[in-house]
């Protein structure tokens, strides 16, 4: 977990320069916060201005708390949206936050290059091109209706006519809600960088349209088939086993680098506060769980990207012959399409996830035990996001004593 600690560094007539040292992912960020205080009003051990300060410590301390808050938000933000936070990203966006660093374009297409050059070195090549095509495709919106692209001007009337640009150029709805997703993230990013003031994109009709895919789950016996099967090398022997530990408990992938210093009770329990929620969650450790986390050491510990990750699973799931033929439903020009794709080709890191909740409902534990680990709030959203097809149910509900008595 990150830390923050305040420290005084002299300055010049028996001043303090208060200053921050951001420790995260084993490095040390220090800033300025251009505070200033009297030596002798610095109350190191508190890490604030005492209070015999006479110009308002309360005020002062107020505003260190706030950047404070701040770091930790940037930092939790960027890890959520699987970048690894920098000493570079990080303190550029602490000095917009405090005015030193003026954005580079207060215009919305200049701005998407911008992002893109921030974010270059943190994002998967592929996610940066769908950035740049996002941008392409509002140039192309523009010549094609005349309607100027700016944040001044998102609206209703700029989204439902760009929706229907989208449309008109045959793009699935999952497709389209993944532009209109990018796009959020650019204005959002914005919006924290103090260069837009937009905040139409939060109301409820800049929605991301997405019909709901028949996302699979691994069974018991598939995840054992990965488990045992030997990748060739230590590293992807690694990556497979990561996976199967996340299939054993369930969390999000934003929270797998927190297997490398893991937590468990005598009784086997590992518990992690999850990135997302910001909560304790206690799971009980499944055998093949203890012994993937036994096997590994700091040292072995390597948490690729999503991305990465992602490709990696679609040829491990091939090499281990989830080849079968799933149905999957997407939205065309308002019409519900299907279509067949290989099992292995449908794996990624959500999966785990998912497997591990259904297999754990296969299993006849309560749902609302599994949901104290996925984190659902209703029960009818948890079993919206289980996947059990009509025999699996049937045969849970064979057991149940309905239909024994």
């Amino acid at each position: 977990m990150p830390s923050i600690n305040f420290y005084a560094k002299d300055s010049v007539n028996d001043e303090y320069l208060i200053m921050i040292s951001f420790t995260f992912l084993g490095k040390r960020l220090k800033l300025s916060t251009g505070e200033k205080i009297k030596r002798r009003f610095w109350n190191a051990k508190k890490q604030e201005a005492a209070s015999t300060w006479e110009f308002n410590p309360d005020e002062l301390n107020f505003r260190l708390r706030k950047l404070s808050d701040f770091l930790f938000e940037e930092y939790r933000k960027q890890s959520n949206d699987n970048i690894d936070p920098s000493a570079d990203t990080l303190r550029k966006a602490y000095e917009i936050f405090i005015h030193r660093r003026q954005p580079e374009t207060t215009e919305l297409l200049p701005y998407i290059d911008q992002f893109t050059e921030r974010y270059k070195t943190k994002l998967h090549p592929r996610v940066i091109m769908y950035f740049k095509q996002l941008k392409q495709l509002l140039i192309d919106f523009e010549g094609k209706t005349g309607y100027k692209v700016n944040f001044q001007t998102i609206s209703p009337d700029f989204y439902y006519q760009f929706y229907d640009f989208l449309t008109g150029l045959n793009y699935l709805d999952n497709t389209i809600g993944g532009f209109i997703k990018k796009l959020k993230r650019i204005l959002n990013q914005a919006f924290e960088d103090g260069v837009s003031t937009c905040q139409e994109h939060k109301k409820k009709y800049f929605v991301a349209p997405n019909l709901p895919v028949d996302s699979i789950y691994l069974t018991k016996d598939e995840i054992d088939t990965i488990y045992n099967k030997d990748m060739g090398t230590e590293r992807q022997n690694f990556k497979k086993d990561l996976f199967v530990l996340a299939c054993h408990t369930g969390l999000r992938f934003s929270d797998w680098h927190k297997f490398k210093n893991y937590h468990y009770q005598n009784e086997k329990l590992l518990r992690v506060i999850t990135q997302k929620s910001q909560t304790e969650v206690i799971i009980p450790l499944h055998p093949v769980a203890q012994e993937i986390l036994n096997k590994y050491d700091e040292s072995n510990w390597y948490i690729p990207s999503n991305q990465k990750m992602n490709d990696f699973l679609k040829v491990l799931g091939e090499d281990v012959g989830l080849t079968q033929i799933v149905n999957v439903t997407e939205r065309k020009n308002r019409k519900v399409i299907s279509s067949g794709i290989a099992k292995y080709d449908l794996i990624s890191t959500h999966t785990a996830r998912r497997s591990f909740a259904t297999n754990a409902f296969l299993s006849g534990v309560p749902t609302l035990a599994i949901m104290k680990i996925t984190g659902h709030s209703t029960e009818s959203s948890f079993m919206k996001y289980i996947r059990i097809s009509s025999l699996e149910n049937a045969l849970i509900l064979q057991k149940h004593s309905f239909f024994t008595v």
